[in-house]
């Protein structure tokens, strides 16, 4: 009896969990009860659980079978036509948890309630919306090992409103393109989409003339490969667009085909590519010559300080440039298509929006380093709710990657040296001839910087990682979610649709973590003026199977999410607040027939909620405001909504559609990844578009991709992408909407048409010529050479004329002769280097000495500065006329004459020694007659010094010496004289005046 009493009460709780259709009115609140009421509504086919009035949890059910709508209830929609407020809707969660398609299942239901009826203004946005979401989706995702259909760019759109909240017009805003998987994906993923789309849903003659392979040779499913196109001219692209689109996409195939090597025959210094002919077919698509394109990818240029610097790459390094620029043209194909798309769908007359936010999902994979890539990713992520785990990047490049510098040399190339417009070449004749191709790189999409000695000459280049928009602001007579304007703030102007500047003010490039962050907190600025709603998508397991949940991974991102904390905060939550006079003036009619008497309006605001049979908290009185709950709102909204003249209208007409079995707005979905039963699906297959593939594309080089044989069995080989099986047409695109621009069904885009089909004969855009190239009927002029330039080579063979003309070419294996000149004249600059460079040396170290030598000469100041006080270490002292190092003499005096202390003798520094050395004058002149009386001398001046009498060796002392003073004189000479004493011409005068005598070898008169 207990074992079934437990089974019963276990049943008997599942059947509690599996009926709660909102989390707040679970009871305790907790991350294991959420789960256990997530898995058992799961496990019913419930996907979807609300968390009060304003979330929503979905589980991806991993299911190809068609999913339920979103819940019935649209309170955004009827937030925002009831409120005139902007409204927004976050989808958050990790990867594989369909944000993506929640997201699309979103917009489908928005435009099932707001796109106006086949046949007036505005109803072709019901089949161009999800052609253009379908198109993004197309260039943006890939399959990763966990979602077939992963994004790899943040998308913020916008379906804006006209007042009666029909839909006008969309903005979609596109945040950090993960641009890095073009150039290889992670072992087991795959490229983007579009690659596998183009090989499989082009013709064989559209095949050939891109030069694509077979189908049979990747194995890709090729079903989705035709509503990519069907999308793209939907939304209003030309043919030529079209045309164009797919054929840069093949160049980017091709150019991940090119491989380099070393010929020194080609190319003496760097290295050139293997395979010309794809290098021909790469040049042909891109508009330019394949001797440009070659150099391009062999050589780059860097800016040193102010000189522009060659460098030769190696196979490696030029390789490495080849990917550079397929990411350079992918990004920006990208964001031509996205704001070509706003142009065609924008509008600037709309009064309300709602915003849809939706970021890729994280990733942590321990099978690749976190770059740069992955902390964009997660940047926005910590905004929203944090990332669920430690992370670790990896420092490898990650300044250079943040840097991201756009090789100027591709600029230089495909846009040319001077601005140019799409329309028209650049003045000095470079850049594509290829109009396309030339508009990618317009200053508006690439932020350039000229050298500061030659503005044609570029040196740097960065394409900016925010959108090209902004997001749109609060619009006039709508209602502000809260104030913005803080103290010290100037409240703003309306900047919708205003492009964003992306070439920077100050002059440097900015970094791209920055400059993302810096987008993204516009973002959030304009969605903090709105009322938010949160998708919060759950991933019930990793191993994208359908009918099972994983307990302890959706336990993970339910933390992550912080789902028990919102729960407990959205079991009371206010919609909508206003005053009570605006309260009891909106609801007068409804007051008065529910017997609400007259009187303050507090008061009535008060009794409302008893007349209307409203729990207390649906309608809370604060100090100066009314705050209403989801269900007051409602149930006061649709007293004013049954009298509403318009809302019946289309209720009534809605119902006759209904019962006679029409939905022209909801039944055709052609790009859902699953079959709309009784819809005008394109293609078939389901969800084996993404599931029934490989990574391996050409673009990748030495790719060899996976063999199924299988894989396009059931296609013509004879039939176009648009072949007759297939008109494209549905509710959408019947004959009601004349108002249509788009060219789908007309004759340019016939099913028997070939975009190709002209271009052989008179060009896929009627490109130019190419910079250099001799049409037919033209002659080649032969420009003359200047004076200058024949003194310059008559001056290079004068210097290199001793390099026979024979040795360049069979030694130095230069055949050609603008070669051979070209290695003279870089041999004669190094001459003329190297000349210059010794004259200086000569000049500085042989003639400077020469010209100007060194004199040690000392003046009273400078000798008295070395006094023992001033600098122990170099004391000098002055004898007669010359200076000597008093130090080393102190040093050996003690030595000899150990009695007497150094410090009596370094007193002396600084000074002059003269009266310490009596001098026998007849030992060093011979006076006048031959002899000098010993008795003579030097000076009749009463000046002793004590220590004189040490050194006093002449004639009348009692030891005799007269040659002591010239032998310690030439000793001191020889071993410690520095220099000599010198005196200005007015010390010379001062001293004459005086009574001294001067003499330097000759007596001088001073009368």
């Amino acid at each position: 009896m207990s074992r079934q009493a437990n089974r019963q009460s276990t049943m008997s709780m599942h059947q509690q969990l599996e009926s709660v259709t909102d989390l707040t009115t679970l009871s305790p609140v907790s991350e294991d009860i959420i789960v256990s009421c997530i898995r058992e509504r799961f496990m019913s086919d419930n996907i979807y659980t609300a968390i009060g009035t304003s979330a929503l949890v979905a589980i991806n059910p991993h299911n190809p079978a068609s999913p339920t709508c979103l819940p019935a209830r649209q309170q955004c929609l009827h937030h925002m036509r009831r409120t005139t407020q902007d409204q927004s809707i976050l989808l958050s969660g990790e990867t594989g948890s369909g944000k993506s398609e929640s997201r699309r299942l979103a917009i489908k239901t928005l435009l099932e309630l707001s796109v106006s009826q086949p046949g007036k203004k505005g109803a072709k946005l019901g089949y161009q919306v999800p052609a253009a979401e379908f198109v993004l989706e197309a260039f943006g995702n890939s399959r990763t090992l966990f979602n077939p259909n992963a994004s790899h760019f943040g998308k913020y759109t916008e379906l804006q409103f006209t007042e009666r909240g029909r839909l006008s017009g969309v903005k979609t805003l596109d945040y950090y393109l993960e641009r890095s998987r073009v150039a290889g994906a992670p072992s087991g993923e795959r490229n983007f989409h579009i690659f596998y789309y183009l090989v499989a849903g082009a013709s064989a003659e559209e095949r050939q003339h891109m030069h694509l392979p077979r189908r049979r040779s990747i194995a890709t499913s090729g079903s989705a490969g035709l509503p990519v196109f069907v999308g793209i001219k939907n939304v209003g692209f030309s043919k030529r667009h079209v045309a164009q689109t797919c054929q840069l996409i093949a160049a980017i195939l091709h150019l991940g085909n090119l491989e380099f090597t070393i010929d020194r025959h080609r190319n003496e210094d760097a290295a050139v590519v293997r395979n010309t002919d794809v290098l021909d077919i790469v040049a042909d698509f891109l508009g330019v010559q394949s001797s440009a394109l070659e150099a391009t990818l062999s050589y780059r240029t860097k800016l040193m300080k102010k000189e522009l610097c060659t460098v030769f790459l190696d196979p490696d390094g030029a390789s490495d440039n080849r990917d550079e620029l397929a990411k350079t043209l992918y990004s920006l194909l990208f964001a031509w298509l996205n704001e070509h798309i706003n142009q065609r769908l924008c509008r600037d007359d709309f009064t309300t929006f709602i915003g849809l936010f939706d970021l890729p999902g994280p990733q942590n994979m321990t099978s690749r380093p976190n770059s740069l890539d992955q902390f964009c990713g997660r940047l926005p992520t910590f905004t929203i709710n944090h990332f669920s785990g430690p992370v670790t990047y990896t420092s490898d490049g990650f300044l250079e990657k943040n840097l991201d510098a756009l090789n100027p040399d591709f600029v230089s190339l495909l846009r040319g040296s001077t601005a140019s417009s799409a329309d028209a070449p650049a003045a000095d004749g470079t850049g594509s001839i290829n109009p396309f191709v030339r508009g990618l790189f317009s200053a508006k999409a690439i932020a350039t910087q000229a050298h500061p000695r030659n503005e044609d000459t570029i040196v740097s280049a960065q394409q900016p990682v925010k959108p090209m928009r902004a997001p749109s602001t609060r619009r006039k007579n709508t209602i502000k979610r809260m104030p913005t304007l803080k103290e010290g703030d100037v409240e703003e102007k309306d900047r919708d649709d205003e492009e964003t500047a992306i070439a920077g003010s100050s002059g440097g490039a900015p970094c791209v973590a920055g400059e993302f962050r810096s987008a993204l907190d516009v973002l959030f600025e304009t969605l903090e003026d709105t009322q938010s709603w949160y998708v919060f998508c759950i991933n019930p397991n990793d191993s994208q199977l359908p009918n099972q949940l994983e307990g302890r991974s959706v336990k993970a991102q339910v933390r992550s999410a912080g789902l028990a904390e919102i729960t407990r905060r959205c079991v009371t939550v206010f919609e909508v607040t206003m005053t009570p006079d605006e309260f009891v003036s909106r609801y007068k009619d409804l007051l008065a027939t529910s017997g609400v008497p007259d009187g303050d309006s507090r008061a009535q605001a008060e009794q409302a909620r008893d007349a209307l049979d409203l729990e207390e908290r649906d309608i809370v009185l604060g100090l100066h405001m009314v705050f209403l709950s989801q269900a007051a709102f409602h149930r006061l909204e649709d007293d004013l909504r049954s009298k509403d003249t318009e809302e019946q209208k289309r209720n009534r007409l809605r119902d006759a559609e209904a019962e006679a079995g029409l939905d022209p707005r909801g039944l055709s979905d052609p790009y859902a990844p699953y079959q709309v039963p009784g819809g005008e699906s394109p293609y078939e297959g389901g969800n084996d578009d993404y599931g029934q593939s490989s990574q391996a594309l050409p673009l990748v080089s030495n790719a060899s991709p996976f063999q199924r044989g299988d894989a396009f069995d059931d296609y013509d080989e004879r039939k176009s992408l648009r072949s007759e099986d297939f008109d494209g047409r549905s509710a959408y695109t019947s004959a009601r909407d004349g108002e249509s621009v788009s060219n789908f069904g007309t004759e340019s885009y016939a099913p028997s048409r070939n975009m190709f089909q002209n271009a052989d004969k008179k060009g896929l855009l009627d490109k130019e010529a190419l910079a250099g190239e001799i049409q037919e009927g033209e002659v080649a002029e032969v420009l003359k050479e200047s004076s200058a330039r024949r003194r310059w080579v008559a001056l290079c063979w004068m210097l290199t004329f001793w390099c026979p003309t024979f040795l360049l070419r069979y030694v130095g294996r230069m055949k050609r002769i603008d070669i051979q000149q070209a290695w003279r004249e870089k041999l004669a600059l190094n001459m003329i280097i190297w000349f210059v460079c010794g004259c200086a040396v000569f000049v500085i170290a042989i003639i400077s000495p020469i010209i100007c030598p060194t004199e040690h000469v000392f003046n009273a100041a400078e000798l008295a500065s070395h006094s023992f006080n001033l600098n122990p270490n170099n004391v000098y002292t002055s004898i007669r006329g010359e200076v000597f190092d008093l130090t080393a003499i102190a040093e050996t005096h003690e030595r000899i004459v150990s009695v007497v202390p150094s410090k009596s003798i370094l007193k002396y520094g600084g000074t002059s020694s003269d009266n310490i050395f009596p001098v026998q004058v007849s030992a060093l002149c011979n006076g006048i007659n031959g002899t000098v009386s010993p008795y003579v001398v030097l000076s009749s001046a009463n000046v002793t010094d004590p220590n004189a009498q040490y050194h006093d060796f002449r004639a009348w002392t009692n030891d005799p010496r007269p040659d002591w003073y010239f032998e310690q004189m030439v000793q001191m000479r020889w071993n410690n004289r520095v220099g000599f004493v010198g005196y200005s011409p007015k010390q010379i005068k001062s001293m004459a005046s005086g009574g001294s005598s001067v003499a330097i070898s000759k007596v001088w008169s001073t009368t």
